[in-house]
């Protein structure tokens, strides 16, 4: 009976090899000339490939943690070759692997992925960077794929989902708002529709937290009526119920923004400054508009061109424009 040498790669009778009870057949795998050839020494920073058998520099093999130099034994190209030929194996393989060790897997990702949280995030940007143009067509492939995917993956991942969310805002509140303050600009029918619809859903508890919290904070309460009416004061300010009517019927009774209409709730419009008081402006015939609660809202204290697009500012202006000029050809001056 012969066995191949693994070394010279001869076919040698077993009497050329020495015994070993746990190698194939009993017997070492290298033929005795080759274990008792006087072992190669190589420059330093060299090594030998044990597969094509040339001598190469250390960067030419992969990292090991099993081998004296913390190299692989064969080089990048022989184990390149390999998984080449070998892939169908090697990825059922790994497959069953993480099969067989699920939870341990998982534990050690998760603690790894803690303890360089900034190394991995960095990695996947670099890799993202890349190979973007892999992505993007992967993506135009399997968009229906996907949106079929991820219908079905937030109803099944709901609460986890809420608390990642819910956890990376507390720890990331800047990057949250330039995100949100971003996307709303870019995207303003889409934010003030999220609004009203979210306030029609939710309009009782919203009143109620909003009562709740004046009952538990009277003095920010007071605080605020305080500051409105000075700043009224400041700017001598003084809209009259005349002036509020007129307003209501120039827009039709409907939001100036959206064109929602007067809605059966008390107060669903409400007329306010078009460029804020808090910025020094009063309300009067030539800065009063119409506005829901949601767009009211989504404006604030702010000037209009930093929430509502170029076209809409231009819009409501010329017609706050023409409601002034309307009033004053009745033979009033604007308060």
């Amino acid at each position: 009976m012969e066995q191949t040498c693994t070394k010279c790669g001869t076919a040698k009778p077993l009497e050329d090899f020495h015994r070993h009870r746990n190698g194939k057949h009993g017997r070492n795998s290298q033929c005795k000339a080759c274990r008792n050839k006087p072992k190669e020494i190589l420059p330093e920073g060299f090594r030998r490939c044990t597969e094509c058998k040339t001598v190469q520099e250390l960067e030419k093999f992969d990292r090991s943690n099993r081998t004296s130099d913390g190299r692989c034994a064969k080089c990048k190209d022989c184990r390149k070759k390999y998984r080449e030929n070998n892939r169908d194996a090697l990825k059922e393989k790994r497959h069953q692997y993480y099969i067989d060790n699920r939870e341990d897997i998982i534990v050690k990702q998760k603690a790894y992925v803690n303890k360089n949280r900034d190394r991995v995030l960095e990695n996947k940007r670099k890799y993202y960077r890349d190979n973007i143009d892999k992505f993007r067509k992967y993506d135009a492939e399997h968009k229906e794929d996907k949106a079929v995917y991820w219908k079905s993956y937030y109803p099944n991942n709901r609460e986890r989902i809420v608390v990642s969310n819910r956890d990376y805002r507390k720890q990331n509140p800047e990057t949250v708002k330039q995100s949100g303050q971003k996307w709303r600009k870019k995207n303003l029918e889409k934010a003030l529709q999220a609004s009203r619809d979210y306030y029609r859903r939710h309009r009782i508890e919203i009143l109620q937290r909003g009562k709740q919290y004046r009952a538990e904070h009277p003095e920010m309460g007071r605080y605020h009526d305080r500051l409105r009416k000075s700043r009224k004061l400041a700017v001598n300010e003084n809209f009259t119920s005349e002036q509020d009517s007129f307003v209501r019927t120039y827009w039709g009774n409907e939001c100036a923004i959206c064109g929602l209409p007067q809605q059966h709730e008390e107060k669903a419009l409400a007329i306010d400054h078009w460029y804020p008081l808090s910025k020094g402006h009063a309300l009067t015939i030539g800065n009063a508009v119409l506005m829901c609660r949601a767009c009211n809202a989504q404006k604030k204290d702010r000037y209009p061109d930093q929430v509502f697009d170029a076209v809409t500012v231009a819009r409501i202006e010329a017609e706050i424009k023409a409601q002034e000029a309307t009033w004053e050809s009745r033979g009033v001056v604007s308060a």
